[in-house]
């Protein structure tokens, strides 16, 4: 007649102090990656924010002192282009056309 054991075999001390010894090497290998990636600093060049109306408008009166207090915080210009046109979509064109890299704005 067989027996049968739910019990699983203990493990030995030295199996044990290995796995804790191998997770603990993971995890701190896991915390020490964003330590070792440097950001590049932001912003390196002039910044472009696009109005999707007409210069003189409520958005735009609203955008350009927003550019000069950015200017003055980031140290970088901060461009307002007005693009008018198709109530707005010619200027949320041209801003998900530019390339993703943080430079370019739309305001809204």
């Amino acid at each position: 007649m067989e027996v049968w054991s739910c019990r699983t075999p203990r493990r030995s001390s030295v199996e044990s102090a290995r796995r804790r010894k191998g997770l603990s090497l993971a995890l701190l290998a896991f915390l020490a990656v964003p330590l070792l990636a440097s950001a590049q600093e932001y912003p390196s060049r002039p910044i472009r924010l696009v109005v999707p109306y007409a210069p003189g408008g409520g958005l735009d009166l609203f955008s350009r002192p927003v550019a000069q207090q950015l200017t003055a915080t980031l140290g970088q210009p901060v461009i307002v282009d007005n693009r008018a046109g198709a109530a707005g979509i010619i200027g949320a064109q041209v801003a998900t056309n530019a390339a993703p890299d943080g430079y370019t704005l739309l305001a809204l």
